[in-house]
């Protein structure tokens, strides 16, 4: 279970740096490189606070402001801004637990699952770590580069009595070559 929890945490390090950046080894990530201003998901997130990672935060029992007419509004007016900068698609949206789950949940008379489906040329992902927020992005080809150094590896670093003490290591860059490929969301 312990040795889940690290491997789930190294996953989340490599999504945090990929869509949020990782100073300390120069990776921008999509927040950080994108050309274009982030678009709201409507008038009610404008008002959220924001935590030192970026990610918008609600106070507790907080109901979300997240509307289905004003996630679709963003996700077409972010169309808009890649397709009036030269980007073609497909598209891909990439979401955080609370857009995502409202594109789920929502079982209106044409749901918002449909509605984006319809929309978007590609998949709607799912990123624990992006929050309240998300991405478009062009899925043309060409504007992102993730470079494997060393794949997930398992070591040994020592033991104690029967206790074994193993470390995880990767090693990777992610690079945004297109920054006028990707819209942040939220």
């Amino acid at each position: 279970a312990r040795s889940r929890r690290r491997a789930h945490k190294a996953a989340a390090f490599e999504e945090r740096a990929i869509y949020l950046g990782f100073e300390p080894g120069r990776i921008a990530g999509l927040r950080g490189a994108g050309d274009h201003a982030p678009i709201s998901f409507g008038d009610g997130l404008s008002r959220r606070s924001a935590g030192e990672d970026g990610l918008s935060r609600r106070s507790a029992g907080e109901d979300s402001p997240l509307q289905p007419a004003g996630m679709l509004e963003a996700i077409t007016r972010a169309m808009l801004v890649l397709h009036d900068a030269g980007v073609s698609g497909p598209f891909q949206l990439v979401l955080g637990p609370e857009p995502y789950k409202l594109v789920l949940s929502d079982n209106s008379t044409y749901p918002l699952r449909q509605q984006l489906s319809k929309l978007l040329d590609g998949p709607t992902v799912y990123s624990p770590v992006l929050g309240q927020s998300g991405f478009l992005v062009s899925a043309r080809g060409g504007d992102f580069e993730l470079t494997v150094g060393q794949d997930l590896a398992i070591g040994y670093e020592g033991s104690e009595g029967d206790r074994v003490h193993l470390f995880l290591l990767e090693t990777f860059t992610f690079r945004v070559l297109g920054p006028e490929a990707v819209v942040a969301l939220g």
